[in-house]
Order: C-alpha cells, then structure tokens, then sequence
C-alpha cells in the first residue's frame, strides 16, 4: 500500500489506516475460512473491496492506454 502513495498514476494513495483495516479485513476472512493464519488468497479476495474508494486516479484516459 505504500507504493500507492508513490505512484504517478494516483492523485490519492492508501493512506496507513487503510493499511490498517486492510490488515483487520484480510484476518476475519481468514477467520470466517475457518483458519487461524492468512494467505495471499486472502489478501487477494479483500484488496478490492477494502482499497478500492481509498485511492483516486490522476487520468483514466492515460492509464487505459498503458494497458490495452
């Protein structure tokens, strides 16, 4: 999430709360899995959902073209 704040393409990174909450979301996923660890697999099922209002993009338009 650090890189976030780095990045040309975003006006607004994660900021460390949503680092935090981020953490807190993936250990109850693993939770409701019914494991007592996390994996990347959790990780990956809440990145979206958790990050995703948190970041602003700086121009759509450009970072389309980057990846068509």
């Amino acid at each position: 999430t650090e890189r976030t704040r780095e990045h040309p393409d975003l006006i607004l990174g994660v900021s460390p709360r949503g680092s935090q909450a981020l953490l807190k979301c993936v250990q109850v996923h693993a939770i409701l899995n019914g494991r007592e660890y996390v994996s990347p697999d959790d990780v990956k099922a809440m990145v979206k959902p958790v990050l995703a209002h948190r970041i602003i993009l700086r121009n759509t338009s450009r970072i389309k073209e980057n990846y068509n």
